[in-house]
């Protein structure tokens, strides 16, 4: 009778494994199709990518000049007017090449970093075709684009480089200002990056692209009193006007750009989805093997 229930129990733990075990291939299977879906979803990324960047690399160069524009004509025209022809001049060509620059630096974002053999191009900021890939996406070898996290960081980190760039723009255009007189030689560049970071992401009345703020005047521009020092007691106050390039305000300008944003949105918003029925997947097996792990090696005494 023992051993009848033995058998019986053997028997019906063999037909469960056989279960789990389809349970197990079944989830595999759904696995492998979900995987080859986010990779179809990791080259639409790429080739969104690359359209979008291509028509901000053109925005962003056309948002400089006018806001370059702007404040050489009205922030301060007299500085401007005071520069020779020859000034003005290389003035308005270095804010050209600075344009051309930031293009190719947008566009150069998709290019793996570690992939020297990449296929794609950055052709002069001044042709046609800024931008040529091959249909397969490249992506840095540590990026599987058959996970859903690996893709996901990877857009993420994309954007933080989109944002840095644009910085990094705003700073050299305002250097190149500095040089010509349009902004004060002397102001330090510490005051003027904490200026950019505090209005950074608010939006500013007025022109886009150009920050306007009250900065307390030095009387020599040096670096702010060291703790402990007496504050002045009439402290005097400019007009600090200067670059700051703004995503948003970019992309509300540019009718290609937003389209570009919007195709963003919409594939984060997929890769949102698939990243939570990977995971779901994941933990479904996980469980299916551990519970088939037990099973395979318990003893009943």
């Amino acid at each position: 009778m023992i051993k009848f229930k033995r058998d019986k129990i053997w028997f019906e733990l063999a037909i469960l494994d056989k279960i789990m075990a389809k349970a197990i291939e079944q989830i595999e299977e759904s696995l492998a199709v979900l995987e080859g879906a986010i990779a179809h979803l990791s080259t639409e990324f790429h080739h969104s990518y690359s359209n979008y960047l291509t028509s901000l690399g053109k925005a962003v160069r056309q948002q400089l000049i006018l806001a370059s524009y702007h404040l050489c004509t009205q922030g301060n025209p007299t500085g401007f007017l005071n520069l020779s022809l020859g000034e003005k001049q290389k003035l308005q060509q270095d804010i050209r090449q600075l344009g051309g620059q930031i293009q190719d630096q947008l566009l150069a974002q998709l290019l793996p970093e570690n992939n020297s053999d990449s296929p794609a191009e950055v052709e002069n900021s001044d042709g046609e075709e800024l931008f040529r890939t091959e249909e397969k996406a490249e992506f840095p070898r540590e990026v599987n684009p058959q996970n859903p996290e690996d893709l996901a960081q990877w857009q993420e980190e994309l954007e933080k480089k989109i944002g840095q760039t644009l910085k990094n723009c705003s700073r050299d255009a305002n250097r190149l200002l500095q040089q010509a007189g349009i902004l004060p030689q002397q102001m330090p560049e510490a005051l003027l990056e904490a200026a950019l970071k505090a209005d950074s992401g608010h939006e500013v009345p007025g022109p886009p692209n150009l920050l306007n703020l009250m900065v307390e005047a030095h009387s020599d521009w040096a670096e702010p009193s060291a703790k402990g020092d007496r504050e002045p007691e009439n402290p005097t106050f400019i007009q600090l006007i200067a670059i700051q390039l703004r995503l948003a305000e970019i992309e509300l300008a540019d009718a290609a750009v937003m389209t570009g944003r919007h195709q963003i949105r919409h594939l984060v918003s997929q890769l949102s989805r698939m990243r939570r029925e990977y995971q779901k997947k994941q933990r479904e097996k996980a469980i299916a093997e551990a519970e088939s792990a037990w099973r395979a090696i318990w003893v009943d005494e």
